[in-house]
């Protein structure tokens, strides 16, 4: 009896514990389902208040909601909420959680007119100390924000190296193929842009440069064929 009861009350506390976590998921599910309907209605002041509460931070984490936040502000146009939201996070967060903020909105601010405050968060991300990550970020705001066109070598000798990978091994392909293009190259940076887009996911700003160059190239490839036909 004492081995059946010692089962069984491991059998009981197995149960709990499977109807605790299916509990849990459950309301992260509700939660997530919540916040992504009023991204959908684009009601974003309500983004804003839920990602705010104990209760969503609890079951999804202070980056999920923070990160949904930050989207809010930028929807909704309220920059300089955005910025502080940012500059706040960076004192609170570390390690992974601080790279993908840093990541994200280094690159959006490069991109929208902002090189100002893409450098300060660059500043940033040299403290990371993570070597890939930095470089990837450093060519960017040379290429992007200050026009360097004599850096393509280079970053083809680091990806040779197999110095990066994944999401800035994209990043750096995709600096290449623009460089390229803006020398003139465009057959060349057309292979590289494409390769550049198998490592973005769907909706990455990368994702959307790349595709926008590639059909620009494509148009004009194809009107220098049938000029001379």
């Amino acid at each position: 009896m004492g081995n059946q009861g010692n089962m069984l009350m491991v059998w009981i506390i197995v149960v709990v514990v499977m109807v605790g976590g299916l509990g849990y998921l459950l309301i992260k599910y509700r939660r997530y389902s919540v916040l992504n309907r009023a991204i959908k209605e684009k009601n974003y002041e309500l983004i804003i208040e839920l990602s705010e509460q104990p209760s969503y931070r609890k079951a999804l984490g202070n980056l999920s909601c923070d990160l949904y936040k930050f989207n809010a502000f930028r929807s909704m146009g309220r920059i300089d909420d955005l910025k502080q939201s940012i500059d706040n996070a960076i004192q609170l967060y570390g390690g992974k959680d601080l790279e993908k903020i840093l990541e994200l909105y280094f690159h959006y601010f490069l991109h929208h007119n902002d090189a100002e405050y893409a450098k300060k968060l660059l500043a940033d991300i040299r403290d990371t100390g993570n070597a890939p990550f930095v470089q990837c970020c450093e060519w960017c705001y040379q290429v992007v924000a200050e026009h360097r066109n004599d850096l393509a070598n280079e970053m083809e000798d680091q990806v040779n190296a197999n110095v990066f990978s994944g999401y800035n091994l994209g990043i750096v392909l995709y600096l290449i193929a623009f460089q390229l293009q803006n020398e003139g190259d465009l057959k060349e940076a057309l292979e590289y842009y494409k390769t550049a887009m198998q490592c973005f996911v769907p909706h990455a700003i990368y994702m959307e440069l790349s595709s926008r160059n590639v059909e620009m190239i494509e148009n004009k490839l194809n009107e220098a064929d049938n000029f001379v036909d």
